[in-house]
């Protein structure tokens, strides 16, 4: 086929997005089972850009579990001026979700660059196993131990405050 061919199935330069020297849907290659048609000059800056690395993922779950354990440090310095049992509760209600994000990180990036159906499985398992974990923490921290609910809830609630936080303050584009 001819670049002419391609331009007489196309609607006009508008019409779709992609390649602005051949004007055609990307459905009609599949159709005739071309994988790659050149488009002629592209700059350089658009091929090399991308949203983020996996490594800048890394990097953003990391400062998640920084900012967790942070928060969950200030709120059991909070909590000491209501009691050793008080801070004690903090911190394990904090310690619970923070090692809940420690665990999720691990899952969805522990086993290197994946295929996507991969990374959102880990994504999916990372997630599970992180709410399984803040579960049992709390679970333990008020069911077996008896800390105090109040302090707990709160550890827990300000270190998933942290991680909004650190997600907010922690997304930039990069460039790979």
């Amino acid at each position: 086929m001819t670049p002419e061919t391609w331009e007489s199935f196309a609607l006009g330069p508008k019409s779709f997005g992609g390649c602005p020297v051949i004007f055609t849907p990307a459905i009609l290659f599949r159709l005739r089972r071309r994988v790659f048609v050149s488009c002629g000059t592209v700059p350089k800056a658009w091929v090399d850009r991308v949203l983020n690395s996996a490594a800048a993922g890394r990097r953003l779950a990391l400062r998640v579990v920084a900012f967790q354990a942070l928060a969950t440090l200030l709120t059991a310095l909070a909590c000491l001026t209501i009691g050793q049992r008080a801070a004690l509760a903090a911190l394990a209600g904090g310690g619970a979700m923070t090692l809940g994000s420690l665990a999720a990180a691990w899952g969805a990036f522990g086993g290197g660059v994946v295929g996507a159906g991969t990374a959102l499985g880990r994504l999916l398992l990372g997630t599970a196993v992180k709410w399984l974990v803040v579960a049992v923490g709390l679970y333990l921290a008020m069911a077996v131990w008896r800390l105090p609910a109040v302090p707990v809830l709160a550890g827990a609630a300000l270190a998933a405050a942290a991680f909004m936080f650190a997600v907010k303050r922690g997304t930039t584009r990069t460039t790979a």
